[in-house]
Parts: C-alpha cells; structure tokens; sequence
C-alpha cells in the first residue's frame, strides 16, 4: 500500500451513479446499457484534469457557506452538470471516444422543439442540459443544430428572446407609468437605450 507524506492533501468529490449515467446518456444522444468503466487515475496537473480539479476545488471551497452562490437552485444545478460533464470529457472511460469525436448534425426538429419550449417560457431557467432533454438530443446536438441553423447557440437564443420580450413591453409601455429613476432623469435617452436593445 502506498504511503502518503503528512504534506499530502486530499479533495474528495463523490458524484452520483444515476446522475453520471443520465448526464452521459444526454452527451452521446444515445441509451447507455453499462456503466462507464473510468480510469482509476485522473491526471490533475495539466490539460482537461488540472481544468476539472480546478473547478472541484471552487465548489468546494464554497461547499460550506451557506449563503454562497454554489448552494442557489439555480447555479448549483448547473455546476453539478458541468462537473459530471467536464469528469466525463476529462477522465478515460468506455464512452470517451465517442464523446470527443464530432457530433453528427442536429436535424431541425430538435431544434424546433427547444425553439418552441424558448418561446413559450423565456423566463424558465433553462440550461443547456434542459434545453437538450426537451429536444430529445444530446447537448453537443443541440449546440451544432443551433448552430447550423440558428447561427447561435441555445443559450444565445434563450438571451435574445428575452430581450426582445422586454423591448416588445417597453415600447408598449406607456411612458408616464414608468417609474424608474434614470427614465424620470433622462427619460428620452433612457428608452432610446432599451428600445435600441
């Protein structure tokens, strides 16, 4: 057994089986009949590992604030994904050639879908993974299919509609009832600003 100096430090990160398997099912586009087999070690000191142990280590150095950010519903959720991602992009395991070799282009109905579902609910905290489950593709699907066809990525799509969903209601808006301290001050500038948005 190896021995461990009393200088040697440990970061331990525990990542659920289930959630590994549903994350790795969404990145390929594909059902996963086995678990993915990784490699017992992890390179840390360079490339995609030192990238993934950097990111492990400023979530847990949060971990115990309760009022840190890493503990909102909404960016916890997508720290989780982008940790069980980047371990999967990092470490070697069964599926890893297949999650870097190029996607194959995303139709277009899957992009309709994650277009419609956008529409619908710009206000929805949607990730990248939430657009993608609603698609019925993987992420890296998605992501070429907007791409491709959107000329932009989903999340550009999800920033650009909500834009013009507040533009849309300013310019509606009547004037008077607006009350805002820059619009009170300089009330012509103020929405020439927003409606330019």
């Amino acid at each position: 057994m190896d021995r461990w100096n009393s200088g040697c430090r440990m970061l331990a990160v525990k990542i659920d089986s289930a959630a590994l398997h549903t994350q790795l099912e969404r990145l390929v586009d594909a059902p996963v009949s086995t678990p993915p087999q990784l490699a017992p070690q992890l390179d840390v000191t360079s490339g995609a590992g030192r990238s993934w142990a950097e990111l492990a280590k400023i979530v847990a150095a949060d971990a115990h604030n309760s009022h840190a950010l890493v503990r909102h519903p909404v960016v916890a959720g997508r720290l989780q994904e982008a940790l069980i991602t980047g371990l999967l992009l990092a470490v070697d395991h069964s599926y890893h050639e297949t999650l870097t070799r190029p996607a194959p282009p995303c139709r277009p109905a899957p992009v309709k879908r994650a277009i419609d579902a956008i529409e619908a609910e710009p206000a929805y905290p949607f990730t990248a993974a939430a657009l993608a489950d609603v698609a019925r593709v993987s992420v890296r699907r998605l992501q070429q299919g907007f791409q491709q066809h959107v000329t932009m990525s989903p999340m550009s799509y999800l920033r650009q509609v909500r834009l013009a969903r507040v533009h849309d209601e300013l310019r509606m808006a009547d004037p008077g009832c607006f009350d805002h301290p820059l619009g009170r001050r300089r009330p012509v500038v103020f929405f020439r600003r927003i409606l330019a948005i």
